[in-house]
């Protein structure tokens, strides 16, 4: 067995971090909890919260960088979602041009 400079024997040292934390919840939340979790790929829903509680506890700690990251998501999201928009515009017209070319066809798109 090993001894550390102050006398404790390193395996009676508690190295894990973790702390359990017992939260009553309305049963009605549990559930919309469960939801969300599934619908953003959770695991459960303990990981959920505590994701939650993280980006509450950095939005605490440092309110002007949570505001500029969430800013910054934001943004992100925004252009994400308008080149996904202009993605499915330019498919609906390249879908509508080939139905249009097979029915301009002389057996209105019909195979023998």
């Amino acid at each position: 067995m090993s001894w550390s400079r102050n006398g404790l024997s390193m395996a009676n040292k508690n190295t894990n971090k973790n702390k359990l934390v017992s939260v009553r919840l309305p049963s009605s939340l549990v559930e919309e909890l469960r939801v969300l979790a599934e619908k953003n790929h959770y695991l459960d829903v303990s990981e959920l919260i505590r994701s939650v509680l993280r980006q509450r506890w950095f939005g605490q700690k440092d309110p002007l960088s949570y505001q500029i990251k969430k800013l910054r998501d934001d943004i992100e999201q925004d252009i994400s979602n308008k080149a996904s928009h202009e993605v499915n515009l330019q498919l609906i017209e390249e879908l509508e041009r080939i139905k249009r070319s097979l029915l301009n066809t002389p057996d209105g798109g019909r195979k023998p």
